[in-house]
């Protein structure tokens, strides 16, 4: 539970081990660079939503989405196998999500099985070099942008974030927003 609405309209949030993208500004990997997801547990908080009592499982079992993840990237390598078994079992039971991501490994297996959901999408710059420097796991723009169109070909909604939105890195948002 995120414990308030300011961070995410999202109650809810998976997070899994370290992200292997490596971006230069991760809060997360900065903050615990030693977590490793309780792949086990995620798995049977899902299937025991319907029967206990605790604020997550009724959310769940209320329709709430799970946001994958503001601190994760489910598509990265350190990530990805534990991701996909999850991200179906919360499609076998029911429940929602949306898909936090700089692209990765998986995508093609998960638009498989998703139903329709949320994708954000994050862009910190249209420059390869810089995006290479401070993102080094991360797919390039280029081919952000290709999963992007992929992705709403398969029926999903994307929202764009320019983040970070550093004005070197961006100075002028309006190509990175046409494109």
């Amino acid at each position: 539970f995120l414990g308030e609405l300011t961070v995410s309209p999202i109650p809810l949030e998976m997070s899994l081990n370290f992200c292997s993208t490596n971006c230069a500004f991760c809060f997360a990997n900065l903050a615990t660079p030693d977590r490793k997801a309780d792949t086990e547990g995620i798995v049977r908080a899902l299937a025991t939503k319907d029967t206990r009592k605790g604020l997550d499982a009724v959310l769940m079992s209320c329709g709430c989405p799970i946001v994958v993840s503001n601190r994760v990237d489910p598509f990265a390598a350190s990530n990805v196998k534990i991701a996909m078994p999850i991200l179906q079992t919360m499609t076998e039971v029911g429940v929602p999500y949306a898909i936090q991501t700089r692209g990765g490994k998986g995508i093609d297996e998960f638009l498989s099985f998703a139903p329709p959901s949320i994708w954000y999408v994050s862009i910190c710059s249209l420059d390869e070099a810089h995006t290479k420097r401070v993102e080094p796991g991360a797919w390039l723009p280029e081919r952000r942008f290709d999963m992007i169109r992929q992705v709403t070909e398969a029926g999903h909604r994307v929202m764009l974030g320019l983040n970070p939105l550093v004005p070197e890195w961006c100075p002028d948002p309006a190509p990175l927003l046409e494109k």
